[in-house]
């Protein structure tokens, strides 16, 4: 009885995450799309002014993120990765364990029954944030 309650649930998911799962672009502008020549270029020391991103160029705001973008550019030249697997791997797959997590420690502190509530809560939580297609 346990296993098929697990195999149902990693049916739900896969339903659920089809999107996370498949090639393919998960957005439609609101993440960053850099070509290889690009990626290269986030692989070198940030400067002070930048022009990516402003006409005439500009100071650089973005320093903070630097750690960030030199290992998103590190996975496409050195590992030779596509843009859209980069993004997986950086934002939404840890975004997913994160949250997964983070409901299954909330479930855990308010209820006894940690599976049923947990399951629930964090498909339909996460349907709903990508069902807008």
């Amino acid at each position: 009885m346990k296993k098929i309650k697990y195999i149902l649930l990693a049916i739900v998911i896969f339903i659920v995450f089809r999107k996370f799962l498949m090639a393919g672009p998960l957005v439609s502008g609101d993440a960053p799309y850099f070509y290889k020549e690009g990626l290269s270029e986030l692989i070198k020391f940030p400067g002070t002014w930048i022009s990516r991103g402003n006409t005439l160029g500009g100071i650089n705001l973005f320093l903070w993120i630097y750690p960030i973008m030199f290992l998103y550019g590190m996975l496409g030249v050195v590992f030779h990765l596509n843009n859209d697997l980069i993004l997986r791997l950086l934002f939404y797959f840890p975004s997913l364990v994160f949250g997964f997590y983070g409901i299954y420690l909330l479930t855990k502190t308010l209820t006894n029954n940690n599976c049923t509530f947990f399951c629930y809560v964090s498909v339909s939580a996460q349907y709903l944030l990508s069902s807008s297609d």
